[in-house]
């Protein structure tokens, strides 16, 4: 019985250290702080700004080291003369260029000009020569009579060279939108009209005219023309503000800036 017991009593303090729980004293639970929803957008919106300023300041200092050498905009050199001419015509030069650019320079030399015909490249209107300087109306002769008189070269097909050319607009004020027909001014009237006006003489349109109401409730018509002239708008400047008739009707030409091509008008 004795020995009975003492196992019994063996088995049950065994059942009761197993299954005992061994917890440290020493650890402290974890008892995180819940962050209102207000205050976490608060410290994102922070961050962002941050951000956003460092964003900023970085541009502001590359845009500022880089304006002074880099152009935002580069457009053909005044150095360039275009001659337009047919591309059966393009192709016969281009490909005796060199001869082309050697006979150009010895006949600048004949007459001592200062200008040198650097090279020559060919596109879909004709052939470009770049000079080492802004070549004169002789300059440019000598070229055209040159190449007109060159071998296997049609010199119907070859036009006079100029400088480059840049797009200048202009609008004609004082016009009204319903013609005598009772239909309303189209761009073919108002270009044969211009055809007719010595103030356009040796003015090429470089689009249709746009023709569109001064405002919705009048009757009078703002037309935008838009023609090639040099860089400098030398024609450009000698057309505004000059009066002309259509009919019984005078026009004003007034200069404007660059208006984009409007499919639907909200005027008409």
């Amino acid at each position: 019985m004795t020995q009975k017991r003492r196992k019994a009593d063996s088995g049950k303090a065994i059942r009761e250290i197993t299954a005992l729980r061994w917890e440290p004293t020493h650890v402290t639970k974890p008892n995180p702080r819940v962050v209102p929803l207000q205050e976490t957008r608060n410290n994102g919106n922070m961050i962002m700004n941050r951000y956003r300023a460092l964003v900023d300041a970085s541009l502001l200092d590359l845009l500022s080291m880089t304006l002074d050498t880099v152009p935002l905009y580069k457009g053909p050199s005044r150095k360039q003369i275009i001659i337009p001419m047919s591309q059966d015509n393009s192709n016969i030069i281009i490909t005796c260029a060199d001869k082309y650019i050697f006979n150009i320079n010895r006949l600048f030399e004949s007459i001592k000009s200062n200008i040198t015909a650097n090279f020559l490249c060919s596109d879909n209107r004709g052939i470009t020569v770049t000079a080492n300087q802004i070549a004169s109306s002789s300059n440019m002769s000598i070229i055209e009579k040159y190449i007109k008189e060159s071998n296997n070269i049609n010199p119907n097909d070859v036009s006079s060279p100029h400088l480059p050319q840049s797009k200048f607009y202009l609008k004609i004020l004082g016009i009204p939108y319903i013609t005598n027909n009772g239909t309303p001014i189209s761009h073919n009237q108002v270009e044969e009209a211009i055809k007719r006006i010595h103030l356009f003489n040796n003015i090429i349109l470089a689009s249709c005219p746009h023709v569109i109401k001064a405002s919705p409730k009048s009757d009078i018509a703002v037309i935008w023309i838009d023609i090639w002239d040099s860089q400098n708008g030398t024609k450009a400047k000698s057309l505004v503000n000059r009066c002309f008739n259509i009919g019984q009707h005078i026009a004003t030409i007034c200069s404007t800036n660059m208006n984009p091509s409007v499919l639907q008008c909200k005027n008409c």
